[in-house]
This record gives C-alpha cells, structure tokens and sequence, in this order.
C-alpha cells in the first residue's frame, strides 16, 4: 500500500469511511487502466487496417509512449497523455490510407 492509500485509510475516523475511500481510488485506477486499454486498441486495430505502414507505426509507438506517460503520470499529465494519444490516433486515421467506402 503506498503512502496515499494509507493517509486516506488512517485519516478516517471509521472503518466504513476507509473501505469506501480505498474502494474510490481502486475505482479511480481501473478506470484509468481501462481508458488506456481501450485507447492503445483503437490504435492497434488502426494499424492493422493501414495500408500506409511508414506512417502507422510510428504513430502506433507515439501512442504506446503517451501510454506509459500517462501511466506514470500525476496530476494532468494522465489527461493530457489520453487527449495526445487520441490525436495521434485521428492523424493515424486522416494519413492511413484506408478508404470510407
């Protein structure tokens, strides 16, 4: 358990408050695991489909990058990775090569 976790169990005056605090912040990190997940698959599923694969991988490794920002990030670094690796994913789409038809 870090040290946050432990602040938020012990400054609780009962044991209900500490389970509901520690279950909010496991809540807190699946999400932001789980956004993460689901980013880095829209970015692999773009790459499968990219005819342009000088284009694509790169972009895929901005991406996987971004990821491991926002994963060791605090603060808005998470935020600001997660809008990063959906723009990289828009410009993956725009420059890809796949059609719309």
């Amino acid at each position: 358990m870090n040290r946050m976790q432990s602040l938020i169990i012990t400054s609780h005056p009962g044991p209900s408050l500490a389970i509901t605090a520690l279950t909010t912040l496991l809540a807190a990190q699946a999400v932001r695991a789980a956004a993460l997940v689901l980013l880095l698959a829209a970015s692999a599923l773009l790459l499968v489909g990219a005819t342009r694969r000088w284009v694509a991988i790169p972009a895929v490794v901005a991406a996987v990058l971004l990821a491991v920002a926002s994963a060791r990030g605090k603060g808005k670094v998470p935020f600001f990775a997660a809008i990063g690796i959906a723009a990289v994913d828009v410009v993956l789409f725009a420059l890809g090569g796949e059609a719309l038809t």
